[in-house]
Order: structure tokens, then sequence, then C-alpha cells
């Protein structure tokens, strides 16, 4: 898996910090790579959070992450992290 997804100069970056791609769209995909990086990284709901927020990624509703709003798109895309937390 590359990190390429969550590099900045990635024009698929720009598209997902805009909020334009979102978690449950078509092209969920983009989304699905960035959260499996940072749970192979070991990250944490919280860090996943804040490290979303971070980057300027947006939720479907052009808002910041949220702890909640991270479990629930684990969830669908049937993820987990590394403590269990999400699917």
């Amino acid at each position: 898996m590359s990190e390429a997804l969550i590099n900045p100069d990635n024009p698929l970056f720009e598209l997902m910090r805009s909020g334009v791609l979102q978690p449950n769209d078509i092209f969920n995909l983009a989304y699905r790579q960035t959260m499996e990086i940072l749970i192979e990284k070991g990250y944490s709901l919280s860090q996943i959070t804040k490290r979303l927020n971070e980057w300027g990624y947006k939720t479907k509703r052009g808002e910041e992450w949220t702890r909640e709003n991270v479990h629930k798109v684990l969830k669908e895309l049937g993820l987990k992290t590394v403590r269990g937390s999400a699917a």
C-alpha cells in the first residue's frame, strides 16, 4: 500500500481535503486507503481524527472530523483500528 494518497502533492489529496470525494461515494477507495494506512501505522480513532483534521480533510457535510465520524466511516468500510474499534 502506498502513502501517495496522503501526500498533499497527489491530486486526490485536494479532492478529499475539500470534501469533493466523500467516504460513501463510489470514490471511497481513496478514503479507504488513507484509513488503512493510518490503521497500519497503529493510529487510534482519536489519532486518525486528529490527522484528518490536520490535513484539512472534510466530512461529506464539509465539516471537521469527529471521533464519531471516523468510527462510522471505518464501520461502513469494514475496517477497525488495532485496538478493535469500529467494525
